[in-house]
């Protein structure tokens, strides 16, 4: 008996292409849906401090507020100046020039009052009231600062009062431990 013979078919090989397709559509997903730490971050010069103490454990209700430079093109202005290693040399006195932000959003102090009484509210909530109710208790919420050292005071102050008014009164201030010489 006569066995048909199975012709062999040349070269079979497999195509990448959709496996690459499928690799590069998974990064993007994954770039696009990972939590990036430091959204609260915002590019500062902090103030220098020996007592700093690096915070490994943040509160996760913590809100952050940045007070950063953005004046007229904020690599050229004129008044704000550090020398290359990154010691303040002078500040900037313009209080234009500076803006307060949560996130990456931008507050103006009587829209901060606002946002930081409704975050106040939020989880872990306020204490009770001493009075019985007729006013808002201190919020159990931490608060942390993270102002330019070279900022100006004025717009500071206006961060502290907001907070004062929003019965925050759990704050932090950020500081960078200077280099170790």
């Amino acid at each position: 008996m006569k066995m048909k013979r199975h012709e062999q078919l040349e070269n079979v090989g497999f195509d990448m292409t959709p496996m690459i397709d499928c690799v590069f559509q998974l990064i993007i997903f994954f770039m696009l849906s990972t939590d990036f730490a430091n959204t609260q971050l915002e590019r500062v010069q902090l103030p220098k401090a020996t007592t700093a103490v690096e915070d490994k454990s943040p509160p996760e209700t913590r809100l952050m507020i940045n007070l950063a430079h953005v004046g007229p093109g904020a690599e050229t202005c004129k008044e704000l100046k550090y020398n290359q290693e990154n010691k303040l040399i002078k500040a900037c006195s313009v209080e234009k020039h500076w803006q307060i932000k949560v996130g990456n959003k931008k507050f103006e102090p009587s829209e901060l009052e606002q946002l930081l009484s409704l975050e106040g509210s939020k989880p872990p909530g306020r204490e009770p009231s001493p009075d019985g109710g007729k006013s808002l208790g201190l919020s159990k919420r931490t608060l942390q600062i993270r102002s330019d050292a070279g900022a100006v005071y004025q717009m500071l102050e206006k961060v502290f009062a907001a907070s004062a008014r929003a019965r925050i009164w759990k704050i932090e201030i950020g500081a960078s431990q200077p280099p170790k010489d």
